[in-house]
């Protein structure tokens, strides 16, 4: 059966699901994953051979999916969606997108409380299960940002609302990604066969300061290019102390920061970055894949993605 009443979701193999068929195009609503279209070929791959389909990529479409629900159109799914292995947003950025969804469903009344069902609302943080989703609530609540209370209603405190104006200030309809690395001639490969591409092939533009026309002190330009910024890439093969400004700046501002360095200079990182998730890697080839999917991961595909 491939529409009506009774389906089985092709994400997460649920019953409670609405399927509608159009063409070859089948839109589903689904009580776990939320709403999400996608045509034949991909439903029969998802449904009859789901180990061929990267477990981080399920989790990443049933998150993108649940978001939808509510909200003007269904999440579109491309067969090349379904291909590959990414990495999947550390605790904190899942923890931050249970919050801003939580604000999206209360609205304009920042007294209200909304409802979280432990049992279907953990694709949210890019679950499995609902201890995931309890997982991020109980940080939420330990950084005072949310209330409980019974019956699994949560209320948004003031500090929690800061977080919320803080997350919704980053420029998320920004296509541009501002890269901070070495200018050294011996680095414009990474740039021209690693970083650039990876970037435009997750959809977005990338940007570095001296390929921009301007005439303004290059400092200043580097603070408006990063505020115009959707995220910022920063590669510390060389230790260049302007990398380290860059892309603590974009840290301030709540800015995704991506963190990279040739394997052999990682050790000599200054130990306040070093804790951070770093790709690492030994020639720009192998950079793209690893960086066009640590894009996809953190921030999602960009405007230009797929064309």
């Amino acid at each position: 059966m491939i529409h009506g009443d009774g389906d089985q979701c092709p994400l997460c193999e649920a019953t409670e699901v609405r399927a509608e068929a159009r063409g070859f195009m089948i839109t589903f609503t689904c009580a776990r994953c939320g709403w999400f279209r996608t045509d034949v070929n991909s439903v029969r791959r998802l449904l009859s051979a789901r180990g061929t389909v990267a477990s981080s990529r399920l989790r990443q479409l049933r998150g993108s999916a649940r978001r939808q629900r509510g909200r003007r159109g269904p999440l579109e799914i491309a067969p090349s969606d379904l291909d590959g292995e990414s990495r999947l947003p550390d605790p904190l950025a899942r923890a931050d997108r249970l919050l801003l969804w939580m604000a999206d469903e209360i609205g304009e009344s920042p007294e209200a409380r909304v409802k979280v069902d432990a049992d279907r609302d953990y694709p949210l943080v890019y679950g499995e299960s609902s201890g995931e989703l309890s997982f991020a609530l109980t940080f939420l609540h330990e950084q005072g940002w949310i209330e409980n209370f019974a019956g699994g209603e949560f209320q948004i405190k003031m500090p929690g609302w800061v977080r919320v104006y803080e997350l919704r200030e980053t420029p998320t309809d920004s296509r541009r990604g501002f890269v901070a690395m070495s200018f050294d001639p011996s680095m414009d490969p990474v740039w021209k066969v690693g970083i650039a591409p990876a970037i435009v092939a997750a959809g977005y533009e990338p940007v570095r300061v001296d390929r921009v026309e301007h005439n303004d002190k290059i400092c200043d330009r580097i603070v408006v290019e990063i505020r115009r910024a959707r995220f910022v890439v920063a590669d510390f093969t060389g230790h260049r102390q302007g990398v380290y400004f860059e892309a603590g700046f974009a840290l301030g501002l709540g800015l995704p920061v991506i963190w990279l360095a040739r394997e052999d200079a990682l050790a000599e990182a200054h130990f306040d970055t070093r804790q951070y998730n770093h790709i690492k890697w030994k020639t720009p080839e192998e950079l793209l894949p690893a960086l066009r999917d640590r894009i996809l991961a953190t921030i999602g595909a960009g405007p230009a993605a797929g064309s």
